[in-house]
């Protein structure tokens, strides 16, 4: 028997006294939602851990090392990046400045704000006690990424504390970290996609739309339910395995 949340139709743990996905609080005797054999239903059998309300719509959780998960610091060595590559090309074509001397004077700024965005970076990990809980809704129309109460909360406090810090000492390299930091939810509409990647070592799938980016991580049992869904829902995507 599988229980569900009857505010937002979540999937709930047994035992909870609170939905983890919107905060409801569960009633003692929640009705359980009959789980019809799939053979006697007509619907396809759901890997572990997958839930469904019936209605098209898969939920899962999936718990994040983040020791292993280096997407934050991937895009923030992005960000400043691209911005210090665009400085430097304009002080050098536009402004006509010494080639070597703009190099060395970028790529030392570059250097110190790397340094400080792993520093900002393990600090964010070993807040969250180096484990992120992510929550994923897939339906018939959209796939959605967001994290559970427990670790958006982290996650708000460290982007609140780290933009106010990062302003008034001009750390633009911790603001940036807090902005990535703050998480919240992420929702690729299937219309939208323009590319699929399998990343199946790493328990992810990259959904890249024309303004966003998602990263879809599933457990080794259920990846090839949610690879299939995402493929053949995404017909204008390139699909790369």
């Amino acid at each position: 028997m599988a229980n569900f949340c009857t505010q937002c139709g979540g999937p709930l743990v047994e035992g909870a006294s609170f939905c983890p996905a919107c905060g409801a609080p569960v009633s003692a005797n929640p009705e359980p939602v009959s789980e019809t054999p799939a053979e006697e239903s007509g619907l396809i059998e759901l890997p572990n851990g997958i839930v469904t309300n019936g209605a098209g719509t898969y939920m899962w959780t999936y718990e994040q090392n983040m020791w292993q998960h280096t997407e934050l610091l991937g895009t923030i060595f992005k960000i400043f990046g691209g911005i210090f590559a665009a400085l430097f090309l304009f002080t050098v074509l536009v402004l006509r400045d010494d080639f070597l001397t703009n190099l060395l004077v970028f790529g030392g700024i570059f250097a110190v704000i790397a340094v400080i965005s792993v520093i900002a970076w393990a600090i964010v990990c070993a807040l969250h006690h180096g484990r992120q809980h992510l929550i994923f809704t897939m339906t018939e129309t959209s796939i959605t990424y967001d994290t559970l109460p427990e670790s958006a909360k982290v996650a708000e406090g460290i982007s609140t504390v780290g933009l106010v810090v990062g302003a008034a000492t001009g750390n633009y390299a911790l603001m940036g970290s807090s902005i990535a930091a703050g998480g919240g939810a992420f929702t690729n509409e299937y219309r939208t996609v323009k590319k699929i990647k399998a990343v199946p070592r790493r328990d992810l799938i990259r959904v890249h739309s024309t303004f966003e980016k998602n990263a879809i991580y599933c457990s080794p049992a259920q990846y090839e339910f949610v690879w299939d869904h995402l493929t053949s829902h995404c017909p204008g995507a390139k699909i790369v395995r």
